[in-house]
């Protein structure tokens, strides 16, 4: 039994019946029972299962998740002299208000997951408040930064209110530095809402296992400061973004220190004397360098705005029947890879749409 976070509103149901092999399910019901869903209220979710008659439990039978998450078991006989096994999740009451910024690790895959939720008590990894305002200094990742493998930014953060970024990926505290050291990957960063983000310093630091980043999403009109963001990647190699970030406000010390191995799209390297924002920007080569290399198009994205949808469609039929049009991609509209733009890849362009690739 899997599925999603509970609904917002739901009565509790009535006793059902289900055959399944060894044992019925009896009864599916919410406690308190027969009441309206109360999301303030403490509340737990049950399932009682019934033996048929030549069927005995043992707790090693009973390996269930419920919503993604495994509930404590209870086995007894009921009245008619029958195994019973009540499986019960626990609930704890909340509001909307309640919703907070944390991060989950789980050892298993090595996975540490950002979150903007309000089921922090219900993660059965490690997880940590992440408050880069009101406890900059906090002690992170203790014990298992060295194992995390992989980050990962969930869609809930796309409402969470960050005004900062510090640390984000950098265990720094009065009581040591933590770096993620092992980790080559982070996922998600476009979920990232940076709108009113002021300060990035030390966001990735020391993330010495990254190889690329896309910061392509980030908005960074209202940053102050991106100290040493990304000082000490030794291995980044490309960073991806289409936006000049030259140009801002933000003091930038040491912004680009130490990443050695960092190349721009055109092919420029790390310079130490510029190693604060002045290369902070898409490579344009020996006369405009820089470190970023430019997001490349998706299949499809025949005018460059991220996704494949009608528009695209209209702007390949257009360039079959007109020829070259202004910021149109011939490599992305040729979607079937046949070296040439023609109504094959219209109909490509319409199967990457209706499949959501």
């Amino acid at each position: 039994m899997e599925g999603e976070p509970l609904p917002e509103e739901v009565l509790s149901p009535t006793a059902r019946e289900m055959e399944a092999m060894g044992y019925t399910i009896r009864h599916i019901y919410w406690q308190p029972d027969n009441t309206p869903y109360d999301k303030s209220q403490e509340f737990d979710f049950r399932v009682t299962l019934e033996a048929t008659d030549d069927y005995t439990f043992f707790a090693p039978d009973v390996q269930v998740t419920i919503n993604g998450r495994k509930p404590e078991v209870y086995l007894s006989t009921n009245s008619a002299g029958k195994g019973t096994a009540t499986l019960v999740l626990k609930y704890s009451g909340y509001s909307d208000n309640d919703k907070e910024v944390y991060t989950e690790f789980v050892e298993e895959t090595g996975t540490l997951t950002y979150y903007y939720d309000n089921r922090r008590s219900q993660r059965e990894g490690v997880t940590e408040l992440y408050d880069p305002v009101n406890d900059p200094d906090a002690a992170r990742f203790i014990g298992y930064n060295e194992k995390v493998l992989k980050a990962v930014i969930d869609k809930s953060m796309k409402d969470a209110p960050l005004t900062a970024t510090w640390h984000m990926f950098y265990g720094w505290s009065e009581t040591g530095i933590r770096t993620l050291s092992n980790m080559p990957e982070i996922k998600g960063l476009t979920y990232l809402n940076t709108a009113n983000v002021i300060n990035m310093n030390e966001m990735f630091a020391g993330c010495n296992s990254l190889q690329t980043v896309d910061v392509s999403s980030f908005d960074v009109s209202k940053v102050r400061g991106m100290e040493f963001m990304f000082s000490g990647c030794y291995k980044l190699t490309t960073i991806y973004c289409n936006k000049d970030w030259s140009t801002g406000t933000a003091s930038s010390i040491s912004m680009f220190s130490f990443c050695n191995s960092l190349v721009g799209g055109e092919g420029t390297t790390l310079n130490s004397s510029y190693d604060d924002k002045t290369y902070a920007r898409p490579d344009g080569g020996k006369y405009m360098p820089g470190y970023f290399t430019l997001v490349p198009r998706k299949r499809g994205d025949v005018n460059g705005d991220g996704s494949v949808n009608t528009a695209d469609v209209v702007a390949t039929y257009s360039f079959i029947e007109k020829g070259e049009a202004s910021g149109f991609s011939r490599d992305a509209a040729d979607v079937n890879g046949d070296g040439s733009v023609n109504t094959a890849d219209v109909v490509a362009s319409y199967s990457i749409i209706i499949k959501g690739e």
